[in-house]
């Protein structure tokens, strides 16, 4: 029964580094297109300006980027850039670091990284008014916005994440 739970846990193991090392390396290439285009955090401001007046963002969302996003486009489109590459370098190592061995650093770092980037790709789904249901009008788009699958699968690798932390924390709060 304990090789059957074992070979279970090692194949969520295995499963779960190979969605970081996917969701990673689409962050790092995001991330990186955005920074070698050169125009990202000019154009940002543009494109912000465009969406509210085009609509296409979430109406609720609209005062978040008429009052926040915009007067600060700049410094927020240099953060996008930055931190998506960040975010995809430490998914990318941490699914590396993560195939040898599970620390409670790894652990934490794994969380925290799932929740930034879950925040992150939550807000580019209100932003860009991402379909999560039946939408006439972006019926030439795929069916689900692939921010929202994104946020669903960090919301997944911080469960995991969690999960590995409570047991660490058990097994060190456990008598001897």
């Amino acid at each position: 029964m304990s090789s059957k739970h074992d070979f279970q846990g090692q194949t969520t193991h295995w499963v779960m580094m190979l969605f970081l090392l996917f969701i990673g390396y689409e962050w790092l290439i995001s991330g990186i297109n955005k920074l070698l285009s050169g125009s990202f955090v000019n154009a940002f401001q543009n494109v912000v300006k465009s969406s509210l007046n085009a609509g296409s963002a979430y109406t609720v969302y609209n005062p978040i980027l008429r009052h926040i996003v915009l007067p600060y486009s700049k410094l927020f489109g240099g953060l996008i850039e930055t931190v998506e590459v960040v975010i995809g370098v430490l998914f990318i190592l941490l699914t590396i670091i993560g195939f040898s061995k599970i620390n409670a650093w790894i652990i934490r770092c794994g969380m925290a990284v799932a929740l930034i980037a879950a925040f992150l790709s939550l807000n580019i789904f209100f932003y860009t008014k991402g379909s999560y249901f039946i939408s006439t009008e972006k019926s030439f788009d795929g069916g689900v916005s692939i921010n929202l699958l994104l946020f669903l699968f960090e919301g997944v690798i911080f469960v995991y994440f969690y999960s590995l932390h409570r047991v660490d924390r058990r097994q060190r709060l456990a008598p001897k």
